[in-house]
């Protein structure tokens, strides 16, 4: 390290030869000084006019015991509270103010769930995030499993399902969600974009910690802090050729710290090998989630409508003599209950009345019409709702009538 700029908060001072910081990197590095933390700042030598980016502050150069794959982040907060607490969404609970704070006790599943995507550990997840959420909380993740449950008998793997809801949010944006992951890119031009306050995170970390998807990167688990090798700081400076400079930043990095990052083409072969192993993983697991999911949704209708039998033994029995699954059985069940009810009340073809009428229910945040090929829990819950109104507004109507 000699000959470099360098501090070292372990000795709390500035070797002879350091250069003079720009403002957000000395700020930073006071941070990090107070919290005990090395590092060394390597200066970027100039390279256009506005020279948003001065500094960057090494915190990891240890060469790893794997190949890398480097990935960016944005962060606005540049503290070391923020850089090194960046947990997936799912470890994440909105307070009743509506701050965002992180659930230890949940870390461990939402690592398992992150690299092992099964419908059972995200039960598991869920059940235990469940038991620490705020209720706003809880009923997000309500509505979130009732979408992957729906995606799974679609026919989506649960990695797939979880990634499409990752990649709804901003990479800088702090929220909760169900993902078991945090937001990344192999473009450092789109990182830093969503750092416009404060600056660039520089992750080199195995390509088995990654789920790809384009130039867009889910992290799993969230950014642990060994993984993390530099902060580039970006200064408030307007900057026409932050593109150049940014470059010529990477460069630098690339000359003063070798860490062990592949090259693009290993990167992409690694990538190419992790998709495989992946795409075998999911087409393996698919059957077992969705049958998973049958089941819970059976066991959620016994709960939902105790009048009507609906024996487990027996619904597997019956199912499989038909060759369809548990679930449909239950529903079946439950359609042939609701249409006696209904030719009660001089409703012939309750499809067809339901279809007719064009009616909806509230699923989570949205109303949606009735599709009663299509069944859900949700939607039967509100169809006996509508029965149960019919029934009491005929018994009404009787009683005015005598």
């Amino acid at each position: 390290m000699m000959g470099e700029p360098l501090v070292n908060s372990n000795m709390g001072q500035e070797t002879a030869n350091s250069t003079t910081l720009s403002p957000k990197t000395e700020l930073f590095v006071s941070a990090l000084k107070d919290g005990g933390i090395s590092f060394r700042v390597i200066n970027i030598p100039p390279s256009t006019p506005e020279h948003a980016l001065q500094d960057i502050v090494v915190l990891n150069e240890t060469p790893r015991l794997e190949p890398t794959i480097r990935v960016f982040r944005g962060v606005n907060d540049l503290t070391p509270k923020t850089i090194f607490n960046q947990v997936a969404y799912a470890a994440r609970n909105r307070t009743e103010l509506g701050d965002i704070e992180v659930i230890p006790e949940v870390q461990p599943l939402v690592e398992k769930l992150a690299h092992e995507p099964t419908y059972d550990n995200l039960r598991v997840y869920i059940d235990t995030m469940g038991r620490h959420a705020t209720p706003a909380t809880r009923q997000r993740l309500i509505n979130s499993l009732q979408e992957l449950e729906d995606n799974i008998l679609n026919g989506y793997s649960l990695r797939s399902s979880l990634l499409l809801v990752q990649f709804r949010f901003p990479a800088g944006n702090p929220t909760d969600a169900i993902t078991p992951y945090v937001s990344g890119t192999n473009d450092p031009k789109e990182a830093l974009g969503y750092g416009t306050r404060g600056g660039l995170i520089v992750i080199d970390l195995p390509a088995s910690e990654i789920e790809p998807n384009g130039s867009e990167i889910a992290i799993k688990g969230g950014i642990k802090p060994e993984y993390i090798t530099a902060i580039i700081p970006r200064e408030p400076i307007r900057d026409a050729n932050i593109g150049e400079e940014l470059l010529n930043a990477l460069k630098t990095l690339d000359e003063k710290v070798q860490t062990g990052v592949m090259s693009p083409e290993e990167s992409q072969r690694a990538i190419k090998d992790i998709e495989v192993q992946q795409e075998a993983f999911d087409k393996e697991q698919l059957p077992k989630d969705v049958a998973a999911v049958q089941l819970h949704r059976t066991a959620q209708l016994q709960e939902i409508f105790p009048d009507i039998e609906l024996d487990l033994q027996r619904l597997t029995i019956d199912a499989q003599q038909h060759n369809i699954d548990i679930y449909t059985c239950a529903v079946k069940l439950v359609y042939e209950h609701f249409d006696r009810e209904a030719r009660q009340l001089g409703i012939d073809n309750l499809f067809e009345f339901v279809k007719n009428n064009r009616m909806t229910y509230r699923r989570g945040r949205y109303e949606m019409p009735y599709e009663l090929h299509k069944p859900n829990n949700e939607m039967l819950k509100a169809l006996r709702g509508f029965l149960d109104y019919r029934i009491e507004r005929e018994k009404r109507y009787a009683t005015i009538k005598d």
